[in-house]
């Protein structure tokens, strides 16, 4: 469902609101009508998709639910504060680990311009990494005009911290109390994910890694493609983000330059993943490379360019069962290596790769 939304976006005028006066626009962004409308056309679409695409078989995850899933556990009071879980169906076979200790936990953020979206639509993901051998907690949370950014990182980590406690009391189902979680996001998702990590990690000792999609971490620089692209205006990014003069404060990029300056201390942050299309008109993948230059300096890190990728294809990429995806296999051994090398967190690292995968 999310595909043509962000192909939509790909155009230099992507929305005939983007042509109305500017307080219109303000209107429909700070009222909730625009996520309304977003969230509805992206589900009509979607419906499109699967028809023109043959996607017969994800009919079945938005009509009804698999026995084994949990879908729509609440960790607050809030109708958006849920998650869904989907658990891995061939655990034993799964791991690659010689100790064959439990598959890792994807808890997964959704993108949406931190204004749209919700967990429903990424059923699809969910259960496609379910049957690549993870286990998946997508998470549901406030979008704006609900809640800005600090909300919005208010709710991911309440849902973390309520999956790690579920985990260990072996409440979610078949996934081992021991399991590792690992925190990955897409687009606004994935800024959200670093944001909470470089901001609250010592709240969240438990996360293994930090898989980044595609993300902006860098609010101002984002801005400025954002008004090329005549979409400014029109964005949550803004008003979700506080306004220019928190832009910094919620940049991921910005808060590694605070730590490189002493300004903030962060204590056995683990790895990160970054990965990002080359061919991204929504996101530049150039938000990716500054992050992993920063981070790299500090953190181990990695990131992987990938030609003829765009945006939304780390979304739709996963809708197609029988189509082998490409990055997964780099996702997996991500895990692995975190794992073993988990006896030397708590170290200042400055291990910076960048590798460029081919179609």
């Amino acid at each position: 469902p999310e595909r043509r939304r962000l192909q939509a976006s790909d155009r230099k005028h992507p929305m005939v609101l983007t042509r109305l006066p500017r307080r219109v626009q303000h209107a429909f962004r700070d009222t909730g009508l625009l996520r309304f409308l977003v969230d509805a056309l992206t589900y009509v679409n979607g419906l499109y998709d699967i028809a023109y695409n043959r996607w017969f078989h994800l009919l079945p995850l938005f009509l009804s639910q698999a026995t084994h899933w949990k879908i729509g556990l609440a960790y607050g009071p809030h109708a958006a504060q849920r998650i869904d879980v989907y658990p891995c169906y061939h655990p034993t076979a799964a791991s690659t680990l010689p100790d064959a200790r439990p598959p890792p936990v994807i808890a997964f953020v959704h993108g949406g311009a931190w204004g749209s979206g919700d967990r429903y639509m990424y059923r699809p993901v969910g259960e496609r990494f379910a049957r690549e051998g993870f286990h998946c907690v997508v998470i549901g949370y406030r979008t704006y005009p609900s809640a800005d950014v600090p909300g919005q990182l208010d709710d991911v980590e309440t849902a973390l911290r309520f999956v790690h406690t579920k985990l260990r009391q072996g409440h979610l189902g078949a996934i081992p109390p021991d399991s590792d979680v690992y925190l990955a996001g897409h687009s606004s998702g994935a800024h959200l994910s670093s944001h909470l990590l470089l901001e609250r990690f010592e709240n969240l000792p438990f996360i293994n890694g930090l898989i980044g999609l595609a993300g902006v971490y860098h609010i101002h620089d984002h801005y400025k493609y954002e008004q090329k692209r005549q979409v400014a205006e029109i964005s949550p990014m803004k008003p979700a983000n506080r306004g220019f003069r928190h832009f910094d404060t919620h940049s991921p990029t910005e808060i590694v330059r605070r730590v490189k300056r002493g300004e903030r201390r962060i204590k056995g942050f683990p790895g990160v993943l970054l990965m990002h299309g080359m061919e991204d008109q929504v996101v530049p993948y150039s938000s990716s490379e500054r992050f992993h230059k920063a981070i790299g300096e500090r953190f181990d890190s990695e990131l992987h360019l990938i030609e003829d990728q765009g945006h939304v294809e780390f979304v739709t990429d996963f809708f197609n069962f029988s189509v082998p995806i490409s990055y997964m296999d780099r996702i997996r051994t991500f895990c692995a290596s975190r794992r073993a090398s988990a006896d030397g967190r708590g170290h200042a690292h400055s291990n910076a790769t960048t590798t460029w995968v081919g179609p």
